[in-house]
């Protein structure tokens, strides 16, 4: 929620007239071609979009999407990789947990003055399932 808040907050809507926000919106699929990429939402309702960011859960209807179509491209010249990306749909446990807290930077810079976090930002690493 937190980013949805920031990305609003910063929307200048007066500046892009282009520029479109939906809310209380569930995706239920996308398409895409050379001229952009269709959302279909559950609602039965459609938009269209220049680029698509897949933050949308657990549950992802954009992961599933996008997999399933991999998959599928696969699937006649390597059945193989077309089943390791047809593993992926599905959410499963990775193995590894996130903790988030926020900080105090001053209480952090009295404890651990050389901490990297204290320097901007820290470098996370992100894990696509494929094989």
């Amino acid at each position: 929620m937190e980013l949805l808040n920031t990305l609003v907050d910063r929307l200048e809507m007066n500046e892009t007239p282009w520029l479109a926000t939906h809310f209380s919106k569930r995706l239920a699929s996308y398409t895409q071609d050379a001229s952009g990429v269709h959302l279909h939402f559950t609602d039965d309702t459609t938009a269209r979009a220049d680029i698509l960011i897949g933050a949308d859960g657990v549950n992802s209807a954009a992961r599933r999407t996008m997999y399933t179509h991999l998959a599928t491209q696969v699937r006649a010249t390597d059945p193989g990789k077309a089943c390791s990306l047809a593993a992926c749909i599905a959410p499963s446990w990775s193995g590894t947990y996130a903790y988030r807290t926020l900080l105090d930077r001053k209480k952090l810079a009295t404890i651990s003055p050389s901490n990297p976090m204290l320097g901007g930002g820290v470098s996370v690493s992100m894990h696509a399932c494929l094989y």
